[in-house]
């Protein structure tokens, strides 16, 4: 297994391993998710590869790619109800189905963590939606606590 930086010359592969977990939300939640057209989710990649501090990560096994994450460095100033706070957040995460289950996920978040600490970061962050259940339970495995339950009043 190889985890290594991606770069915007990396686009369309993100947006290739994206489209799995896209469908997921697609499927689960037509009328707030777009099925995804892949030339404008590479072209979504190559723009927040370019932002200051954004990082997406590919790993690869036998020289394929089967899982990426795209980190997001966060910085909260203190106010009077919060304290400050440095986090970086997985805005996105997604193992090919096939590769699931064989400790990629569990390599892809250490390796995270890894480079947050070495940026001064301890705390990383992400989140799903409710519908995905098995995310759910993969992230608690890799030792997320749930801290946050957003709710949702529509039609």
């Amino acid at each position: 297994m190889q985890i290594r930086r991606a770069t915007a010359d990396d686009a369309d592969t993100l947006a290739a391993l994206n489209a799995h977990v896209q469908d997921i939300h697609v499927r689960h939640h037509p009328a707030h998710f777009r099925p995804p057209v892949l030339a404008d989710v590479a072209d979504w990649f190559r723009a927040r590869l370019v932002e200051p501090g954004i990082q997406a990560w590919l790993v690869a096994v036998a020289g394929q790619p089967v899982a990426y994450a795209l980190v997001i460095p966060r910085e909260r100033p203190a106010n009077p109800f919060t304290v400050a706070e440095r986090s970086c957040e997985i805005d996105q995460l997604g193992v090919l189905p096939e590769a699931r289950r064989q400790g990629i996920a569990r390599a892809l978040i250490a390796h995270i963590r890894s480079e947050a600490r070495r940026a001064g970061i301890t705390t990383v962050v992400l989140n799903t939606w409710m519908f995905n259940a098995e995310a759910r339970a993969a992230f608690e495995r890799l030792g997320f606590e749930p801290e946050l339950l957003r709710y949702r009043l529509g039609e």
